[in-house]
C-alpha cells in the first residue's frame, strides 16, 4: 500500500513539473499583446513567464506554456515564428521576411487550433472539483516549475528531468519495500514462536477460562499449553529458544505427561482436530500435575 501510495506522490509531481503546467494564470490579451510578449521573451525571461502564463488569444482558448516549453537552442526562431503566427504577419521577423497577410492569418488559425496548444479539457461531473484542486495546486506547480526551468531549457533537459525523477520514484519505492520487508519478517519471527516470551501466564490462563466457558475449547488448548510452557520455563524445567517446537520442548522436559499434552496441543493447534471436552480436562489435570504444587491448575 506504501508503494502504491509513494508512486502515486511521484505521478502527482511529474504532472505538477511538466511544461504543460507551468504558471498557468486566467489572462486573456489580443493577438498584438501575445505577438509583441513572445517578441520580447526572445531575450527577456520575464516576457517569456507573461506569455506562458496567457490562457487565451481575442477570447480562444490557447496554451502557450505548451507551446514555448523546451525552447533550448531553438529560442529566437520560435518566438519569432510564434510572433508571426499571431499576429498574422503584421510586423517583421529578424530575418525581415515579411508574409502575405491572409496567409500569415491562416498559419495562425493553424497554429492557434492545434491541440497541444488548447487547454485540457476536464471530464464531467467532475470538472468542477478537478478545477479547485488544480487551483490549490498551483501556487506549488509554480514552485516547482521555478525549479526544474533551468533543467528543461538545457538540451535535452526534459530526458534529464525524468530521469532524475525516475531515480527518486525507484529510491523511495525501494526505501518503503525494505521497511515494509523488515517489518515483516520481524512479525513472521514473533509469529512463529511457540509462545510469546513476554507473555504473562496469569493472563493466558485468565483467557483460556473465558473461551472454555464460552465454547472455544481449541483456544482453551492451546491458551492453557501456552501458559504452561512458560512456568515451565520460569521454574528452570524449559529454555525456550525462537525455533523451540512443542516437540522440542517435550523432550526437554521428558516427562509421559509432557509428551501427552504435547500430543494433544499439536493435533487439536496444528493437525485441525476439533477439541472436546475432555480435551480441555486433560489439560488441566496435566499441567497440575506437571507443574505440581505451586500450579493455579
Amino acid at each position: 500500500m506504501r508503494a502504491r501510495v509513494a508512486l502515486g506522490a511521484v505521478v502527482l509531481l511529474v504532472a505538477l513539473v511538466a511544461p504543460a503546467s507551468v504558471a498557468a494564470q486566467e489572462r486573456s490579451v489580443d493577438a498584438a499583446t501575445a505577438a509583441a510578449l513572445a517578441r520580447r521573451a526572445v531575450d527577456d525571461d520575464g516576457a517569456l513567464a507573461d506569455l506562458r502564463a496567457v490562457e487565451a488569444v481575442d477570447g480562444r482558448p490557447v496554451d502557450l506554456a505548451a507551446a514555448t516549453a523546451d525552447l533550448g537552442g531553438a529560442r529566437q526562431a520560435r518566438l519569432e515564428a510564434l510572433a508571426l503566427a499571431l499576429d498574422g504577419g503584421g510586423a517583421t521577423t529578424g530575418s525581415g521576411a515579411t508574409p502575405v497577410p491572409e496567409a500569415a492569418r491562416e498559419s495562425a488559425r493553424r497554429v492557434l487550433d492545434d491541440d497541444k496548444f488548447q487547454p485540457t479539457r476536464l471530464p464531467r461531473p467532475f470538472r468542477r472539483p478537478l478545477e479547485l484542486l488544480a487551483d490549490l495546486l498551483r501556487p506549488v506547480g509554480r514552485f516547482l516549475a521555478r525549479l526544474v526551468r533551468p533543467i528543461l531549457d538545457l538540451p535535452g533537459g526534459s530526458f534529464v528531468l525524468a530521469a532524475l525523477v525516475a531515480a527518486g520514484a525507484a529510491a523511495l519505492v525501494a526505501w518503503l519495500i525494505g521497511r515494509r520487508s523488515r517489518a515483516a519478517v520481524v512479525r513472521s519471527r514473533q509469529a512463529s514462536r511457540l509462545v510469546d516470551p513476554d507473555a504473562d501466564p496469569d493472563d493466558l490462563d485468565a483467557r483460556a477460562d473465558a473461551a472454555e466457558a464460552a465454547g472455544e475449547l481449541d483456544a482453551a488448548v492451546r491458551l492453557r499449553y501456552e501458559a504452561g510452557l512458560l512456568r515451565l520455563v520460569r521454574l528452570g524445567h524449559l529454555r525456550l529458544r525462537p525455533d523451540t517446537t512443542a516437540a522440542g520442548a517435550a523432550r526437554q522436559v521428558g516427562r509421559p505427561v509432557m509428551d501427552r499434552l504435547t500430543t494433544d496441543f499439536e493435533e487439536v493447534v496444528y493437525g485441525g482436530r476439533l477439541a472436546t471436552a475432555d480435551d480441555v480436562a486433560r489439560s488441566r489435570a496435566g499441567w497440575a500435575e506437571l507443574l505440581g504444587a505451586g500450579a493455579r491448575r
